[in-house]
């Protein structure tokens, strides 16, 4: 019990600290494979599906940071995912924060064109994708469209 609620309690961030300037973000784009690989549209994904997407993501962040030579266990990890529309498609919208790197990260993850793209937005504190690096980019990957 005591460790569900360490994990609620890092999963809510306050509104004050929102405002904040996050600092320094690192903004990157990725083609994370070929569309044809997801079964559906991201419209129609399923929880089941986010699980097994937030599965995907954990282990990717532990192989990055496996590569630089570090270890991070996936307690250290805490990702929270949802669909959400962006224009006229749906993305996947997911707040990863990890303890180890004490960084905070937004990543929308959606189709364009034939590929499944992913919009990753790191910095050290919590911020949202609004009138930043992080907002430019998924506007030009994901087109206009709008939080």
């Amino acid at each position: 019990m005591k460790r569900l609620t360490i994990l609620l309690l890092a999963l809510m961030v306050p509104a004050a600290a929102l405002a904040q300037d996050p600092g320094p973000m690192l903004v990157n784009e990725k083609v994370m494979g070929s569309a044809s690989e997801l079964p559906y549209p991201v419209a129609q994904m399923t929880p089941s599906d986010i699980d097994q997407y937030n599965i995907g993501l954990r282990n990717g962040i532990t192989r990055a940071f496996q590569s630089h030579g570090k270890t991070i266990a996936a307690d250290d990890i805490t990702i929270q995912s949802q669909i959400m529309p962006y224009g006229s498609r749906s993305i996947v919208r997911s707040t990863v924060i990890t303890r180890v790197s004490g960084t905070y990260q937004l990543v929308f993850m959606g189709i364009v064109g034939s590929n499944l793209v992913g919009v990753f937005c790191t910095a050290a504190r919590p911020f949202e994708a609004s009138g930043n690096d992080c907002e430019r980019q998924l506007k030009q990957t994901f087109g206009e469209g709008g939080q």
